[in-house]
């Protein structure tokens, strides 16, 4: 049970590290950021998937995070 809640602890600390640098503008650290929340896709729930998925679109389609 304490190895699950690690997790969980370690992925909203990303989440919430991309979603600083998204309404920071700074896309380059975003954007390397990824692949250290996107290999935990499996432990993601459902609003955590549909924010990174709307993260990669902004990304890819350099659209401003508010």
């Amino acid at each position: 049970m304490a190895a699950a809640q690690d997790l969980r602890a370690r992925i909203e600390e990303r989440l919430n590290r991309l979603e600083e640098l998204l309404k920071a503008g700074d896309y380059e650290a975003a954007r390397s950021l990824l692949p250290d929340i996107t290999k935990f896709t499996s432990a993601l729930n459902s609003a955590d998937r549909d924010f990174l998925n709307a993260a990669k679109i902004a990304l890819s389609e350099n659209r401003p995070w508010s």
